[in-house]
């Protein structure tokens, strides 16, 4: 009987629910936005009325730039006159037009057709430029290239420079003048 009261103890403190407290080091990280995480229809057209203006608005509800193209189809008793606009769309909402209402005895008429797609991330007329040059102004650098037979090989992101010379921005930056 013993035995058993003993044994019925063990089983019980064997599966009775222990606390463990568990230490760890905590690491911070940096937290990155990756092209997968974007919304299913991040630009939303807002056209408002108020009083005798209309308030085009496009918002980007995204994090990321979107080229946006409208065409306007019937367009009457609103001033000024747009056929199309082809824009970039920053994050936020972003107002396209302001339109006044001509007669106000007549109600005005606005049909339009939308597209949108998604950006590069620099804004304006510049050219697209992805990787820069590490070096200094007015400093010449060679790639680094290799001899295999008849023909060379390049390595566009390798560089032969002179001993001390300084490379500038070697990741993520903007190169300017020295």
């Amino acid at each position: 009987m013993i035995y058993k009261s003993f044994l019925t103890s063990i089983i019980v403190i064997a599966f009775m629910p222990v606390p463990v407290r568990l230490n760890a080091q905590g690491v911070s990280m940096d937290q990155y936005t990756v092209f997968g995480s974007r919304i299913k229809n991040p630009v939303v057209v807002d056209v408002r009325t108020e009083q005798q203006t209309i308030y085009f608005n496009v918002n980007n509800k995204s994090f990321y730039n979107y080229g946006f193209k409208v065409k306007f189809g019937d367009f009457r008793n609103l001033s000024p006159r747009v056929f199309e606009k082809e824009t970039i769309l920053t994050p936020g909402t972003n107002r396209l037009f302001t339109f006044k209402i001509v007669d106000p005895n007549e109600p005005p008429v606005l049909s339009y057709e939308t597209s949108y797609y998604m950006a590069k991330s620099n804004i304006g007329n510049e050219p697209f430029k992805p990787y820069l040059v590490p070096i200094g102004h007015n400093r010449s650098v060679e790639f680094k290239s290799l001899k295999e037979g008849s023909s060379t090989r390049l390595f566009v992101n390798q560089y032969v420079m002179n001993v001390g010379d300084t490379v500038f921005c070697s990741r993520k930056g903007i190169n300017g003048p020295a």
